[in-house]
């Protein structure tokens, strides 16, 4: 009887054992064949296969000490998910694991002898170190898996400068996308025009106070009911973001706060009707009695073209909602998750491409150089006839509290405003600058940008389950914008084994 490593979940089993007798890890994965009879014929006919969970069975003996051994070793299995199982004759792979059955322990005096069972759903050994290759966009970069069944890599693209493309191509005649590649003609694609950028650190110049246009006039749609612009913004008491000062505080103000609004002026081709982009970023905390709102509103005269609203309006439960309308109709309302988008700081994206509006509302986790990492993000996108028609030439935010009631805590620390070049809209939806990370993760068919998911990122019929890394030689060619410099390219996976 030979005593051996047996780690779950990073703790060594064997500790609880006095020998391993016995360890069945059966020969490759379980395999189902569906047959089915066809007519008369003689025999039947194979439909399909697939590969179905395989079990692992420890038979161990635990000689002495056997009731306090028992209770350590079921609390060292019971994990809530699948856990790396390492066997000390294989060091180098893990199986994706978790104890399933009820484990037994036969107690005798001189032989106490315990059966562990676990289950493996995909059925497979992976290995524990990273195989990996590298090489630019453009070449295509050769790579050999040793091992017996295929794996998902991960690809990242790191750029060296702009580009349009990150896209993917391999022996299999699997293409992944994300981005667009330029148009056939050549067509040069025009930077972006910042309007303004207010790091809110100080009072803006050229805005106006309480005098903008709101998607909210009148509580509850009553005129007798107005809903005020009212109050201050503070530089003072955040240093780095204005803060609301409400000037409200009997029943019928409503919702009542100040507002900040200014104009945008056309592009540089004096166009109002382009493509833009409108990012602002803030801090909100709520609790079950609290309430609040913040607008974010893009004008054309007195006309709300888009708004974006995240609001509390509840003060008898801790809750967000986040409203989007198109000139005073709604486009959707929805509750937010307090789980993920928790109290910290928010940024709301309006992107206008044509006759396409994009809403975004992301929970900030960091702020790098790069940009934001978000830990959620929530995207909505609609298609409205009139809307590559309609000018954008001004923006309001309001930021107010209802009535008497306890109001949340907020400021607003960030906003920027853009056109984007049409040709750069339609042919770069999604641009690609100077130290950006592109992610693909071909298990979990998701991308990243400098990692947050990008699901809108990817075209349509992407063939992720033709992108598996198959034994033995394997072939994958990264491909760039042709104008673009080209991208630094990292492949990585871990070995599969039956």
């Amino acid at each position: 009887m030979v005593k051996f490593s047996i780690k779950f979940n990073g703790v060594e089993l064997t500790q609880w054992l006095d020998g391993v007798i016995l360890v069945n890890r059966n020969l490759g994965q379980n395999r189902l064949a569906t047959i089915e009879k066809v007519g008369r014929a003689n025999g039947k006919k194979l439909r399909y296969t697939s590969a179905e969970e395989t079990t692992i069975q420890i038979t161990g003996l635990i000689m002495t000490d056997a009731v306090r051994k028992r209770h350590d070793l079921a609390g060292a299995m019971s994990t809530p998910g699948t856990a790396r199982l390492i066997f000390g004759d294989e060091p180098t792979v893990y199986y994706d694991a978790i104890a399933d059955q009820q484990s037994t322990l036969d107690e005798a005096y001189y032989d106490n002898r315990v059966l562990l069972n676990f289950i493996v759903p995909d059925g497979l050994a992976h290995s524990l170190d990273l195989s990996e290759a590298t090489g630019p966009s453009g070449a295509s970069i050769p790579l050999r898996s040793v091992g017996t069944f295929q794996s998902p890599p991960v690809l990242t693209a790191t750029m060296n400068g702009d580009n349009g493309l990150v896209g993917w191509a391999n022996d299999q005649g699997g293409v992944l996308q994300f981005g667009s590649s330029e148009e056939l003609d050549g067509k040069q694609h025009d930077d972006s025009e910042t309007v303004f950028h207010y790091d809110l650190k100080s009072a803006p110049t050229g805005v106006t106070l309480n005098a903008g246009h709101i998607n909210y006039p009148y509580y509850l749609g009553d005129s007798s009911k107005p809903n005020r612009q009212a109050g201050s913004f503070s530089y003072t008491l955040n240093p780095d973001a204005a803060t609301p000062q409400l000037t409200r505080s009997t029943s019928d103000h409503y919702w009542a706060g100040p507002s900040m609004s200014g104009t945008i002026h056309a592009n540089s081709q004096g166009n109002s009707k382009g493509n833009c982009l409108w990012v602002n970023r803030f801090n909100a905390t709520t609790n079950a009695p609290a309430t609040g709102r913040i607008e974010f509103n893009l004008t054309s005269g007195s006309t709300v073209v888009l708004g974006m609203t995240v609001r509390d309006s509840n003060y008898s439960a801790d809750g967000l909602e986040l409203d989007a309308q198109f000139e005073g109709r709604p486009l959707f309302t929805m509750d937010l998750d307090r789980r993920q988008f928790t109290n910290g700081m928010f940024e709301a994206k309006i992107g206008k491409l044509g006759n396409q509006v994009t809403f975004t509302l992301s929970k900030v986790q960091k702020l790098t150089a790069a940009g934001v990492n978000a830990s959620a993000v929530l995207t909505k996108v609609f298609n409205i006839d009139t809307l590559g028609a309609t000018p954008i030439d001004g923006w309001t935010v309001w930021t107010p509290g209802f009535a008497d009631k306890l109001g949340w805590t907020i400021n607003w620390s960030d906003s920027i405003f853009q056109w984007v070049n049409v040709d750069f809209w339609q042919d770069l939806p999604n641009r690609f600058k100077l130290g950006d990370v592109v992610v693909a993760d071909v298990a979990h068919q998701m991308v990243y940008v400098n990692g947050v998911a990008a699901p809108d990122l990817q075209a349509v019929g992407n063939q992720w389950d033709s992108f598996y890394i198959q034994p033995g030689d394997n072939s994958i060619m990264p491909l760039a914008s042709s104008w673009a410099q080209a991208f630094d390219a990292q492949i990585e996976w871990r070995e599969a084994y039956v």
